[in-house]
């Protein structure tokens, strides 16, 4: 599963990356401080 980290603490987002990272099923796949950057994100990969 892909997971697309967002919070506005950059402390939050790299604990969740680091605790999601050592799950085998899932796979974070971009890090966003706001839902503007989120979308970008979501867009880039669709696109």
């Amino acid at each position: 599963m892909k997971v697309l980290i967002v919070d506005d603490d950059p402390l939050v987002r790299q604990s969740l990356k680091l605790l999601l990272d050592k799950e085998a099923d899932l796979q974070v796949i971009a890090l966003a401080a706001n839902g503007d950057e989120a979308l970008r994100h979501c867009e880039k990969k669709v696109a």
